[in-house]
């Protein structure tokens, strides 16, 4: 969990590495699309998806074994010592959240505003 004054790089990175994505499969489809009309009984338009779905399925089996359910379960990429500081980061995190907000009902307040603002629109 990144902090919120961490957060900004870490969107940008993201949404970055989204863009360079694009480019690649391009490339990647291009090069695909440029050999022979049929490849194994598929026409050459349908292989760009066989390739980036078998990958994808790839990436999120592995994910489920890999990224850990809660900080407190075992990890196979995590030391215990960086369990500990990321569980102290979220909770200095949410004491800082806390802080900030002030108090409940303000938030309520809020949230009651959003929603006939939101119920304006909508109608």
């Amino acid at each position: 969990m990144y902090k919120r004054n961490e957060l900004g790089l870490r969107m940008a990175l993201l949404h970055c590495s989204g863009s360079a994505s694009d480019a690649f499969g391009a490339l990647n489809a291009s090069e695909i699309l440029g050999g022979p009309d049929v490849k194994l009984g598929f026409m050459a338009w349908r292989w760009p998806f066989f390739v980036e779905g078998a990958l994808t399925i790839v990436v999120a089996e592995s994910a489920i074994w890999i990224i850990p359910d809660f900080l407190s379960t075992p990890s196979v990429w995590l030391l215990p010592d960086e369990q500990i500081l990321a569980t102290r980061r979220i909770e200095e995190e949410v004491v800082a959240r806390i802080e900030h907000e002030g108090k409940p009902k303000r938030n309520l307040r809020a949230l009651l505003r959003l929603l006939g603002v939101w119920g304006f629109c909508k109608a």
